[in-house]
């Protein structure tokens, strides 16, 4: 997808909540972003005010914002806006500890779903942040291999789209490449997606140069930090090269990361300790998010 990212200075930036109406989607790895729109779903306000510094090319971290008040213990939030080749890329993402959450995909059967579906999701599972989820047929059944909510949908697929999978094994999460392992023994969540974008801390060769869509992500640095978010507007090797920067969060190192399913289904949810809400859902109805819990 990009033409080679130079990272120029980058600063630190709050964002404002805004819902937008969905529509069905079929899998289609990265569709195209076709902008924010609103209905009349919740809204949270500002959570804090900006804080932003200048950082030069050489040195591009850390980038993790000061934490909002109300946020949860062991819970990060991160904006970021970094001038990329042709344009701006904006990251919003969650870091939190899997000692204390754990991930859990959330199965969403209905394919005409409407307004607060995000939300209304990630309330029913008692998350504190979330993201849409893996991709999905034209029949809006599950591309690839998924277990949400007790059962197990779809099947196993090797492919280049569908390469790696987020597997919870008794509350633990962990992202499998499919050619270390197929099992699903133990699991309580599954689901296949991709492509891989980062593998022991390195850019994963071969990823699309030329296309620029909005993107969802999971990352981790092998132990117990997790980053789960999304970008706007950048490629799949602008994402892997941007998750791959040793500073790009304070105190962690990605050393894995897979896409999700992006373009109109990105979407993006955060709740604080006090209940307010930041909802970003996708211009597309998904099959699946997900969610970060607490364990």
């Amino acid at each position: 997808m990009p033409q080679h990212l130079s990272f120029l200075p980058c600063f630190l930036l709050l964002f404002s909540a805004c819902n937008h109406l969905t529509s069905p989607g079929t899998a289609q790895g990265d569709r195209e972003t076709v902008g924010w729109g609103q209905n009349g779903g919740q809204t949270a306000p500002s959570l804090a005010e900006p804080a932003s510094q200048t950082l030069p090319e050489s040195d591009a971290g850390p980038l993790l914002s000061p934490k909002p008040a109300g946020l949860f213990n062991h819970v990060d939030f991160l904006e970021l806006s970094l001038q990329v080749e042709g344009g701006t890329a904006e990251m919003s993402a969650v870091r939190f500890d899997s000692r204390h959450f754990t991930l859990r995909v959330v199965d969403q059967p209905e394919s005409w779903s409407f307004g607060d579906t995000l939300g209304s999701s990630m309330r029913s599972a008692g998350a504190i942040a979330g993201v849409n989820g893996g991709y999905f047929h034209p029949d809006f059944t599950p591309l690839g291999l998924m277990i949400a909510n007790g059962r197990t949908l779809g099947q196993f697929t090797r492919s280049s789209l569908v390469s790696g999978m987020l597997r919870v094994l008794q509350g633990e999460p962990a992202l499998i490449w499919n050619s270390e392992s197929s099992s699903t023994a133990g699991a309580s969540d599954l689901l296949q997606a991709g492509p891989r974008l980062v593998d022991r801390g390195q850019p994963v060769s071969g990823l699309n140069a030329s296309k620029v869509a909005a993107r969802t992500f999971l990352a981790t640095d092998g132990k117990h930090h997790w980053l789960v978010g999304v970008v706007r507007s950048t490629t799949l090797k602008g994402l892997a090269k941007l998750l791959a920067m040793p500073n790009l969060v304070a105190g962690m190192r990605v050393d894995r990361a897979l896409n999700l399913d992006g373009g109109r289904s990105t979407a993006f949810y955060v709740r604080t300790s006090d209940g307010r809400e930041i909802s970003q859902p996708g211009w597309s109805t998904v099959r699946s998010y997900v969610a970060v819990v607490p364990r």
